[in-house]
């Protein structure tokens, strides 16, 4: 009875073995990206977009030495880093980025323009820092931080009520965190330039999530 027993045991084993290891060795070819690939951007495109990006990337590092001894500022670079990721990863991943898109008037949607206006707008974000008065705090919009899983930076859009005065130190206001789920064709660029979930009377940050939906 206890050699039946036991042969039952390892045969479970064997068939739980398979199924994990079956997926794996028949499935290594037809992986899916996500976000899906995108068309090849014109060279003159790709060119211009690329040229945005190392500019950016050299006043970010400015901005990391001229800002160390005001932490308070300091801070708020990854509110800057997110424009940089959000144009930088679909080059060099090859997210889409449509140079047609079917909807040209759409805010939301991650094409040429689109890429262009996050640039626009972290230089926006960099003369506010350097003089010291970064106006975007008090408004709704795209932010960063560092992750402490990796250290990297990770987009959130936050949702600031109408009423929200930051002078006002009386008042206490509720923060919601809003998990909406990953779709597949997410990416950072198209994140950072929608509104999100907002709320009349209290805060919602609207975050990212990465594919395995690790908010």
């Amino acid at each position: 009875m206890q050699f039946k027993l036991r042969r039952s045991r390892v045969k479970c084993l064997l068939l739980v073995v398979m199924l994990i290891v079956a997926p794996m060795a028949f499935g290594q070819d037809v992986v899916k990206p996500i976000p899906p690939v995108g068309k090849e951007l014109a060279a003159g495109d790709r060119a211009e977009l690329e040229a945005g990006i190392e500019k950016l990337g050299k006043e970010i590092e400015q901005l990391r030495v001229e800002l160390k001894d005001k932490p308070a500022l300091l801070a708020l670079l990854p509110d800057i880093q997110i424009y940089h990721n959000a144009v930088r990863y679909p080059l060099i991943y090859h997210e889409s980025i449509d140079p047609t898109p079917a909807k040209p008037n759409d805010p939301n949607s991650p094409s040429i323009k689109a890429a262009k206006a996050a640039l626009a707008d972290a230089q926006s974000r960099i003369a506010q820092l350097r003089a010291g008065k970064p106006e975007w705090i008090n408004v709704s919009g795209p932010r960063g931080y560092v992750s402490r899983i990796d250290r990297s930076v990770q987009p959130y859009v936050l949702a600031i009520p109408p009423n929200f005065n930051p002078n006002d130190k009386a008042t206490s206001y509720r923060f919601d965190f809003w998990c909406h789920g990953r779709g597949e064709d997410l990416m950072e660029l198209k994140f950072i330039r929608s509104k999100g979930e907002s709320a009349p009377d209290h805060f919602v940050v609207n975050l990212y999530g990465r594919y395995c939906c690790a908010n």
